[in-house]
């Protein structure tokens, strides 16, 4: 998804990489997830692979019980949280949420 994305866009500086966490060694300046888990195990699997100065989007369902896991993990994974995006896809589905966690 996010590669047609880029390629309908014409970003010639965006490189997408399909893989699970464990395995990737490299660091970038964004990373992007959906579908992980929940925020404890997304920090813990994907913070070494964001860049000091780079970000973590994490595409999640609202819970506010999760929010402030999040907030209590910010200081453990040197993050924190920049904004956050609420939204629906359609009329009764359920409320969702885009996290934009920054890395110091």
């Amino acid at each position: 998804m996010l590669h047609k994305m880029a390629g309908e866009l014409g970003l010639s500086n965006v490189t997408t990489q399909w893989a699970r966490a464990e395995d990737v060694k490299e660091t970038f300046d964004s990373v992007m997830v959906r579908a992980l888990g929940l925020v404890d195990k997304i920090l813990l699997w994907t913070s070494h692979m964001v860049k000091p100065g780079g970000q973590l989007i994490m595409y999640k369902q609202v819970s506010e019980q999760e929010k402030t896991l999040l907030f209590s993990l910010e200081k453990k994974y040197d993050m924190w949280l920049v904004r956050e995006h609420q939204y629906c896809l359609f009329q009764g589905d359920i409320q969702r949420v885009i996290y934009v966690m920054g890395k110091r």
